[in-house]
């Protein structure tokens, strides 16, 4: 039996059923076992389960537009979290059906540079914060958000340690350490109190990720 089943990418292939994409930020596997795509051309999803392995291309709001989703997230309710470029954060119950977030309800600080107001819809990355029920959003021009699911409210951050970079990835480690990689190669720790540089490659910081023995690796550009 064939442990894998190759979907082509179809270029302005027209239908729901097929996959179309330059890049595939993140692939996520939900509690269903649906498979789950985030791309530059939109959001697919395949349930392996069916063995059909029939590719759904998801729409939000029944839009023909297709939306660039930089990444994909399982909340512990059963929640899809997506964000997107341009569209901010973007959400599917656990019934698949669409739900407002209200991330947006206070507006970034007066004082923020015009660029960074203009960067919280610009998401690239998300993390759920596990000891304080906090949804973390790495935005353009260095600029995070930390939602707070319970409360229903936003926090802005704009750490000097991020370099006005875009945050292109934040993940959590066994110690609920957060690890910030940015655009120009900075990666950043937070422990809870404050913002550090631990080391700076000089490129992009795609992805990061942290084995059983906590060793951090990085997936960067050219590196």
């Amino acid at each position: 039996t064939a442990r894998f089943h190759y979907i082509k990418s179809t270029p302005g292939g027209g239908s729901n059923n097929t996959i179309e994409y330059n890049v595939i930020f993140k692939l996520l596997e939900d509690r269903d076992g649906n498979i789950w795509a985030a791309t530059d051309r939109g959001l697919y999803f395949t349930s392996y389960g069916s063995g059909t392995y029939s590719v759904v291309n998801y729409l939000f709001d029944n839009s023909k537009e297709q939306n660039n989703i930089t990444d994909v997230m399982e909340m512990p309710g059963g929640e899809l979290w997506f964000s997107s470029w341009g569209r901010g954060l973007l959400a599917l119950d656990a019934s698949f059906k669409e739900r407002v977030l209200p991330l947006y309800q206070k507006p970034p600080p007066a004082d923020w540079p015009q660029l960074a107001k203009g960067s919280v819809a610009l998401t690239w990355s998300m993390c759920y914060e596990k000891r304080t029920n906090k949804v973390w959003i790495g935005c353009n021009a260095g600029a995070i958000l930390k939602y707070d699911v319970k409360n229903k409210t936003t926090e802005y951050l704009l750490p000097p340690e991020c370099g006005n970079s875009t945050i292109r990835y934040i993940t959590e480690d066994e110690e609920g350490q957060l690890w910030i990689g940015t655009q120009s190669g900075k990666l950043v720790k937070w422990d809870g109190n404050g913002f550090a540089v631990v080391q700076d490659i000089g490129t992009i910081i795609y992805k990061i990720f942290i084995d059983r023995q906590g060793i951090i690796w990085l997936a960067t550009q050219e590196k």
